[in-house]
């Protein structure tokens, strides 16, 4: 079985097309496009991996060399079987904080505990985690709850908001802007004017988290 057969039959199973299905795993619709064309041959180990990340329930011999059944928990054919379009689900981690001021430091607890929560709207996301501060305000509250996207690019989008995780441990969530002339560094931007914008170091950055929305509580 080729490359192509194995994309379109994963993709039949999922229920989308190629870009919306390559923006879910997490990888550029080009990489997709080209197994399809015929351009690239096979699934290779890290695209599948993407995939299993996302779709746990495809076998890894399959999306690689096509081989046996498509799915890991597939039961004989003369047992009836209910397949369910996998729900996307969100990981709200609710020991783990975001502030919304400027540079602050503070240690994640031992035992963190996330809560598996389904919203259709953010089907891209992964992650949803506090906001406390109010640096980001009017655009973010304290006390809300954002929806995160891991940005996986090698570029920054700038003038969009992220959660941003320094190599020294601290989170803060800022609207990232270029500073002119000097590639190695951002200018991190609050919302309320009240808070200076300051710059940091891309080398100071542990990881980016695109936040695609917030939610929360207005009564009890």
């Amino acid at each position: 079985m080729t490359g192509s057969e194995i994309i379109e039959q994963v993709l039949t199973y999922v229920g989308v097309k190629a870009p919306t299905f390559a923006k879910s795993i997490g990888v550029k619709y080009q990489r997709i496009l080209d197994i399809q064309s015929g351009k690239v041959k096979k699934v290779s180990g890290t695209l599948a991996n993407h995939i299993i990340d996302k779709y746990p329930e495809f076998r890894i011999e399959y999306l690689l060399q096509g081989e046996g059944e498509m799915l890991a928990d597939k039961q004989p054919n003369n047992v009836p079987q209910v397949v369910e379009k996998p729900k996307h689900i969100i990981r709200y981690w609710v020991d783990v904080e975001a502030t919304g001021g400027n540079l602050i430091s503070f240690d994640d607890l031992k035992e963190c505990k996330h809560i598996d929560i389904a919203i259709p709207e953010f089907e891209d996301c992964t992650d949803a985690i506090n906001l406390y501060g109010k640096s980001m305000e009017p655009m973010f509250k304290s006390g809300q709850i954002i929806i995160l996207k891991k940005w996986v690019e090698s570029f920054i989008d700038f003038g969009n908001p992220y959660l941003i995780v320094t190599k020294a441990g601290n989170r803060m969530l800022k609207i990232i802007r270029s500073v002119r002339d000097d590639d190695s560094e951002v200018s991190c931007v609050s919302c309320n004017p009240e808070f200076d914008p300051f710059i940091l170091h891309k080398a100071e950055i542990l990881s980016l988290w695109l936040v695609k929305g917030a939610i929360e509580k207005t009564t009890l």
